[in-house]
């Protein structure tokens, strides 16, 4: 499994802690350790079947071998937004929510399922 983050960037620090998820952020694996990312880093979590996806506001991607379901339940729920089955977006980086759609300040689209639509408008 490939990855596009590293402990050298500015926001990643290597702990050996076993648990998924602390105040601090989201603890990832790597080679030496675990790697902590702030949740505020993060983007979208989107589902790859059994792995999920991360993307990051730096533009880099992490797969991360763990379903998404699993990740958002450990992960804090007025955070995430789950706009489709498929991902969810962190609510601290929407520029524009539309009918259809969410934008992310980075600028990706995203869409929304019709069933989300409706709750995630009224949370708006």
């Amino acid at each position: 499994m490939q990855s596009s983050i590293s402990p050298q960037s500015k926001h990643l620090t290597i702990y050996s802690q076993k648990t998924a998820y602390s105040a601090e952020g989201l603890f990832l694996p790597y080679p030496h350790g675990k790697v902590c990312v702030p949740l505020s880093n993060i983007l979208v979590i989107q589902s790859e079947r059994n792995y999920t996806r991360l993307y990051f506001r730096d533009g880099t991607q992490f797969l991360y071998a763990v379903t998404q379901k699993k990740l958002l339940s450990k992960l804090p729920t007025a955070l995430f937004d789950r706009i489709h089955r498929g991902y969810a977006v962190n609510r601290m980086h929407i520029s524009r929510i539309c009918p259809t759609c969410v934008q992310l300040i980075d600028g990706s689209v995203w869409a929304i399922s019709r069933r989300r639509r409706k709750t995630l408008n009224n949370e708006a």
